[in-house]
């Protein structure tokens, strides 16, 4: 395998010439690199880049760690994130939900394997691990997730009104009980969607306006699974509709959820939308549940235009800018889940 003093000696040069060459250096005059790019092809030189990486204290990788690779919903996150990438490589870590995982990660990341490192969907669990990094001056972005700590670039969906703007589009169509299908409230999403709902109703009360809130308790030890997810919803609302009368509408704060309570209603003979309206909130498949009703009406996330922005971001903090903070919007979809309620 030919060396950096293989090349030097084919073209000529110096080797200390053809160091700054690789690395982008000035002072390489013309003809010096002419001589040097055709040695490195005639020798088939592949550059050493650990040794570059430790020459340029850079590695020119960026590390993102989410719960589980696997999950479909985070495609069109990765896409963005790869066509934001430029130069950089991308190392994408599976941290489930345990936070001992997570930290051997962010360690990993930040003794010298990445420049930065993106965090999608970081629990409350992670704030110690997340301020650990800020604190060695290590660039962090995160998604989804609002952490007081403006040391950290974060890119956030404003869950807030788009759980406003869902409900007050339930409440326009003459729905007055409304029921909200909520998650995990330790994950700020969920949360924030919650709220929006709440913020709506109250606003309304003097139309008539009942909230209902509904949590599913989840299994498997805090690991959520779509899977689980969707077992957790379907259990939740067949029992909820054991106790209670079919809600007019439900705003979902997850679609995986929704097609859980969808199966449920379904068993009861309860027909959507002329029964009970239902918009969910991320733009997911149901079809590998089996759920008669394909594709929702939901709230989209544009996925990504999230990746880039996080890896634009990331990219920026590395070159030394403060870590920003930008709240996207998202969209709805409608699929002819929800009509006007008949009275």
């Amino acid at each position: 395998m030919a060396t950096i003093k293989d090349v030097a000696a084919r073209a000529g040069v110096s080797v200390s010439l053809v160091s700054h060459y690789l690395n982008g250096r000035k002072g390489v005059g013309p003809e010096s690199r002419r001589r040097i790019e055709e040695a490195i092809e005639a020798l088939h030189y592949r550059p050493n880049e650990l040794a570059r990486s430790l020459v340029r204290q850079r590695t020119n990788t960026i590390g993102v760690v989410v719960s589980h690779l696997s999950n479909p919903f985070l495609f069109d996150l990765f896409d963005g994130i790869e066509q934001g990438a430029k130069d950089y490589n991308i190392v994408y870590c599976s941290a489930s939900a345990d936070v001992h995982k997570r930290r051997r990660y962010f360690d990993f990341f930040l003794h010298g394997r990445a420049d930065a490192l993106i965090v999608y969907g970081s629990g409350t669990a992670d704030k110690e691990l997340v301020e650990e990094l800020t604190r060695a001056k290590f660039p962090v972005v995160l998604v989804e997730h609002d952490l007081p700590n403006e040391a950290a670039g974060r890119i956030l969906i404003d869950n807030f009104t788009a759980g406003r703007e869902a409900t007050d589009y339930l409440i326009a169509l003459g729905h007055r009980n409304l029921l909200f299908l909520g998650g995990m409230e330790q994950i700020d999403a969920v949360r924030n969607r919650r709220e929006g709902f709440e913020a709506a109703c109250h606003a309304a009360l003097d139309k008539g306006v009942h909230p209902i809130v509904l949590n599913p308790g989840y299994a498997n030890g805090g690991v959520v699974s779509r899977r689980t997810l969707f077992d957790s919803a379907y259990r939740a609302m067949r029992d909820y509709l054991y106790q209670h009368d079919v809600p007019d509408a439900i705003f979902s704060s997850g679609d995986i959820l929704a097609y859980g309570a969808i199966q449920a209603l379904q068993e009861k003979g309860i027909e959507i939308p002329k029964d009970v309206s239902v918009i969910g909130f991320d733009d997911e498949s149901g079809f590998e549940f089996g759920v008669a009703f394909p594709r929702l009406t939901t709230m989209r996330q544009p996925l990504s235009e999230i990746g880039k922005l996080a890896v634009e971001t990331a990219i920026a903090q590395i070159g030394g800018a403060k870590p920003a903070k930008i709240v996207v919007s998202t969209e709805m979809i409608d699929r002819g889940t929800c009509i006007k309620r008949q009275v």
